[in-house]
């Protein structure tokens, strides 16, 4: 019954330009803002080589694309939205063909969404299929592998398995594309039917503006929360690493070189008295050779004369050559 009824005019109809610039305006500011951000960490040296990944420059490219597509929503917003005249009449006429609504329109819309969600099924379906295969795997070989094997062997994991957050993250982006691309075509394939001004066709409206127009707020919240941004904000926030200018290198070269010089006289010093030691030595060990050169050479017959003419009662003569200690004998030096 309500829907049968027309709608009735309300003091909402004459802010429907405010709804649509309340939604379409914040998220051009917060893609502008996330577009400023990825320029400024891209510049910077630490962050810049966490954002070199292709999956990132895609992403720069689709918020350019977006951020352009969604400047040029204004002006169109503010023509079509208001009171309806005879162009909106005419735009209202044809759309009222099938045909021209689904060749022109639906048709491509339905085609990228379905697209997207039949990449993004293929890329999950594989994942699946790999992680339950090395599961049973695992499960068979697991009793004939040692433990650095199976250590080494969890360290060679796929990629689609290490990186399988990441990848997961990536595909929020055409899912979100599929939800906004496939309600569109549900809402336009409504209008086309409903072409009679009834309460259930205003507020239908109402959603397909919402749905349009949020369609950039959306997509800059998902790329302010990319983990390569992500990353690259956490390495700016990092304290650097000091390094010395030029200035400060140079005057601890200088004073380097000041200590070395004040040192190096007495290493000099050292160096001599050494060798003035090393000259009183030899010095010493030449005057004993001469003094052994000196000395009287011991003959076997005085030897003989010694060891014949030694008193047994008193002892060992002064002047015999008789050995004193056992240490200095032949037979202990053998």
């Amino acid at each position: 019954m309500s829907d049968a009824k027309g709608h009735v005019p309300s003091p909402f109809d004459s802010h429907m330009r405010d709804l649509v610039l309340g939604i379409l305006i914040p998220g051009i500011v917060l893609s502008a803002i996330v577009l400023m951000a990825f320029a400024y960490t891209a510049s910077q040296l630490r962050s810049r080589p966490h954002l070199h990944r292709v999956s990132f420059r895609l992403l720069v490219y689709a918020m350019v694309s977006n951020f352009i597509l969604s400047v040029t929503l204004i002006p169109t917003e503010m023509i079509i939205t208001g009171p309806k005249s005879g162009t909106g009449c005419a735009f209202a006429a044809f759309f009222s063909l099938m045909r021209w609504l689904v060749g022109a329109q639906s048709f491509w819309i339905l085609f990228m969404a379905l697209s997207e969600l039949v990449c993004f099924v293929i890329l999950a379906s594989y994942m699946i299929h790999h992680r339950i295969s090395v599961k049973r795997m695992w499960s068979d070989v697991s009793a004939k592998m040692t433990a650095s094997e199976s250590q080494h062997a969890a360290y060679t994991v796929a990629p689609v398995l290490k990186f399988r957050g990441i990848i997961l993250r990536i595909t929020l982006y055409p899912l979100l594309s599929c939800a906004l691309n496939f309600s569109n075509i549900i809402l336009d394939l409504c209008f086309a039917q409903r072409l009679s001004d009834t309460e259930s066709t205003f507020r239908l409206s109402v959603l397909d503006i919402c749905v349009v127009n949020g369609r950039p707020f959306l997509y800059a919240v998902l790329a302010a929360t990319d983990p390569s941004f992500i990353r690259a904000v956490s390495a700016l926030r990092q304290p650097p690493i000091v390094r010395p200018s030029s200035k400060e290198h140079n005057a601890t070269s200088q004073l380097q070189s000041q200590s070395w010089c004040s040192t190096t006289p007495s290493s000099a010093m050292l160096t001599q008295a050494d060798g003035n030691k090393a000259e009183g030595d030899g010095a010493s060990r030449g005057r004993q050779l001469g003094d052994a050169a000196e000395r009287p050479q011991q003959t076997e017959a005085d030897v003989h004369h010694g060891r014949t003419h030694r008193d047994p009662e008193q002892g060992i003569a002064p002047n015999s050559s008789v050995v004193h200690s056992g240490k200095d004998s032949i037979e202990f030096q053998i």
